[in-house]
């Protein structure tokens, strides 16, 4: 229960492009929902691994470090450590 408040507070604290919204939170008894933005595709390790070559290729790789780190800037810049 701590650790879900505690996501949820975090959340809230980040709007990035990069980084999964949080639009809302409900609770219904002892049950809690945490509305969030929908992100399609799938994770980043699945998709790297269905790549022709089992990778990507230098172009792509560097979009996704790019925003990447930029995800965790605007985190560190929020005092919010990613673990």
């Amino acid at each position: 229960m701590k650790n879900l408040t505690r996501e949820a507070k975090v959340l809230s604290m980040l709007q990035h492009p990069s980084i999964v919204r949080l639009y809302e939170t409900i609770r219904c008894g002892s049950v809690y929902y945490l509305v969030t933005e929908l992100a399609t595709g799938g994770d980043l390790c699945t998709h790297i691994k269905e790549q022709p070559a089992g990778k990507l290729d230098e172009n792509t790789a560097r979009l996704y470090a790019r925003q990447l780190v930029a995800a965790l800037k605007h985190m560190h810049s929020r005092g919010v450590v990613h673990r």
